[in-house]
């Protein structure tokens, strides 16, 4: 239009005028276009930014950010008004990507968070947090309509069925539930946390089921112990509070110790002084996945205090837990610890249990192969207490046995102990 009208202007003008005018109004023209181009693009690429600051770029469902946006939204406008928060987790969906790799897990996920998303209200807000993980706000939701939410999810992921080649894979789903605002001053950071420790209690109650989190909850206050113990873990492995004691080995016919000793973690409370045992909070730290730190830290400790003694006939035997013995990076570290800090592989043995041994028996008889090898002893703690037999101890190539504490315990007072003891010792 603009270049008609300018050419329908210069029916009476000059050539030079003309050409001059052409050029003035075919410069105007393209740079208005070019202009558009130019805007529409930055409009384009503000709203793709826009989109993907607040949608997760697998699934094209809500992201993280912007669930906890809107949760924040939800806190701040407190009661009357009251909303549920579900955090889901996946079961077993390590499964998938270890059968068939990442890229068909991320289909699955595609696929089911789709399946997912039919079976919620419209106005339910429904993100993915990462990995196999999700979380929906459920807007004036009362226990009854978030269960009923919680079972439609259930429901869904029953009935889903995803086929990978020849395979088809089934999912089960843990849901952790929760309302807010729980009491003044809640934040989004709370809740999500207490939808989290509910998935976890759901996870722990067998999986594929929903809880409820309750503040009064015994379950509830049991976890948040947990927790709690689990940070005094962690600061106790910086600030020292976890020690080291050595208990001896003595030989009874000889009468006394042959400069061999057991190590045995502690734990002492900065507060009053006390110390407790590794029986009171070893079982927690099993639970959350502290313990391959632990028996490295353990580990290195033991080692260093082999290098430093001047006494080079002193043996330690350390116990290692199995997520421990299964990690092949903590071999590495044992072959390479008699060289680091200065001692003989002779110095050390490792203690594992045979419920540890029986899970991965293969694996394990080769990697203690490999040790013994290199001079490390080995030996197998509290045996007679799991489901071994005779025939599987004779594969291990253990340097001792050492029977479980119950059957000592009952010589001469539980029938049948001292046969029981006897025969073990002879098979040893």
């Amino acid at each position: 239009l603009f270049i008609l009208i300018g050419i329908g202007s210069m029916q009476h003008l000059e050539r030079a005028d003309a050409i001059i005018r052409v050029v003035f109004i075919g410069t105007a023209t393209a740079t208005g276009y070019v202009l558009a181009v130019v805007w529409r693009g930055r409009e384009h690429g503000a709203s793709r930014l826009f989109h993907l600051a607040h949608h997760d770029p697998l699934t094209g469902m809500y992201n993280r950010h912007e669930l906890e946006t809107r949760l924040q939204k939800a806190v701040a406008a407190g009661p009357p008004s009251g909303h549920a928060l579900l955090y889901l987790d996946l079961d077993q969906f390590k499964l998938v990507n270890d059968t068939c790799g990442h890229m068909a897990g991320d289909r699955m996920l595609q696929e089911l968070s789709r399946e997912l998303q039919r079976v919620l209200p419209r106005d339910a807000t429904f993100a993915r947090l990462g990995g196999d993980e999700f979380a929906c706000i459920l807007l004036h939701a009362t226990e009854e309509s978030a269960l009923a939410g919680a079972n439609a999810i259930h429901h869904a992921t029953a009935r889903f069925r995803y086929a990978f080649s020849s395979m088809s894979f089934t999912v089960s789903v843990s849901i952790g539930i929760t309302f807010f605002p729980a009491e003044d001053g809640d934040t989004a950071d709370a809740v999500l946390g207490r939808a989290d420790v509910a998935c976890y209690v759901a996870k722990e109650d067998g999986r594929n089921r929903s809880h409820v989190y309750f503040p009064r909850d015994e379950v509830m206050l049991k976890w948040h112990s947990s927790i709690q113990e689990v940070s005094q873990l962690e600061n106790a492995m910086a600030n020292g509070s976890l020690r080291l004691y050595r208990q001896s080995i003595v030989d009874l016919e000889e009468g006394g110790p042959v400069n061999f000793h057991e190590v045995l973690l502690r734990l002492a409370n900065p507060g009053d002084g006390t110390i407790r045992t590794s029986s009171e909070f070893l079982p927690v730290a099993q639970r959350f996945g502290l313990m391959d730190r632990i028996d490295r830290w353990v580990l290195e400790h033991s080692c260093r205090y082999l290098g430093d003694r001047a006494d080079r006939d002193m043996k330690l035997s350390v116990n290692v837990s199995g997520s421990t013995l299964n990690d092949p990076s903590f071999f590495e570290m044992v072959v390479a610890a008699p060289e680091k800090y200065g001692f003989d592989p002779r110095q050390l043995c490792l203690e594992v249990t045979e419920g540890v041994m029986i899970h991965r028996l293969r694996q394990a008889v080769e990697a203690m192969k490999g040790l013994r090898n290199l001079g490390f002893d080995l030996a197998l703690d509290d045996f007679g207490a799991g489901v071994a037999s005779f025939a599987y101890l004779q594969e291990l190539p253990v340097t001792y046995v050492k029977l479980d504490g119950r059957i000592v315990r009952g010589l001469g007072v539980v029938p049948g102990s001292e046969v029981i003891i006897g025969s073990l010792v002879r098979l040893g």
